[in-house]
């Protein structure tokens, strides 16, 4: 992971306008090579800023994926409360009524539980498919930071290797 502190952005900075100067210097002076080497101080600089760029959009993408996957969680979570508590209710209500009629009673019960059975299988296939899309959606998130922190890398590496060579050329 790249060094995203402000001793990083200050070090792009100072790149940035080390870069600068010597290219000046170098133009004014008609030195290429202290030109190129403004250049590689210059292209430094983006490479570290662009690396930086690229961590934290990994990061900000994979908070994001982190909180969706909860939210999914929490709403197949409170299905599944809604689904228990209205067959509870249903049980309730049918016990409650037999007393009265116990024969006829027993029967509504048995056809009430079936369709509350039903009722709670679809609910509980219903959120499976959202609990599902959730850890698909979840995964391409976290595909995707993964993709940004190689990005990120790459930029990084392209930065040291610049950086080297304008070591070499100094």
């Amino acid at each position: 992971m790249p060094d995203t502190t402000p001793t990083s952005s200050t070090s792009g900075l100072a790149d940035r306008l080390k870069g600068s100067a010597k290219k000046l210097l170098g133009a004014v002076t008609g030195d290429e090579k202290l030109q190129h080497e403004g250049e590689l101080h210059q292209q430094k600089a983006a490479a570290t800023t662009h690396a930086a760029e690229q961590e934290q959009r990994a990061e900000r993408e994979r908070t994001e994926a982190e909180l969706a996957a909860r939210q999914s969680e929490i709403a197949v979570e409170q299905q599944r409360i809604a689904t228990e508590a209205s067959a509870d209710q249903r049980t309730e209500q049918a016990e409650r009524q037999g007393v009265a009629e116990e024969q006829r009673i027993a029967a509504e019960a048995s056809h009430a539980r079936q369709a509350a059975d039903q009722q709670k299988a679809a609910q509980q296939q219903a959120a499976t498919r959202v609990e599902k899309a959730a850890v698909a959606q979840h995964d391409a998130k976290t595909a995707e930071a993964d993709r940004l922190e190689a990005e990120a890398a790459r930029a990084a590496k392209a930065a040291a290797t610049l950086d080297t060579a304008t070591e070499e050329t100094a």
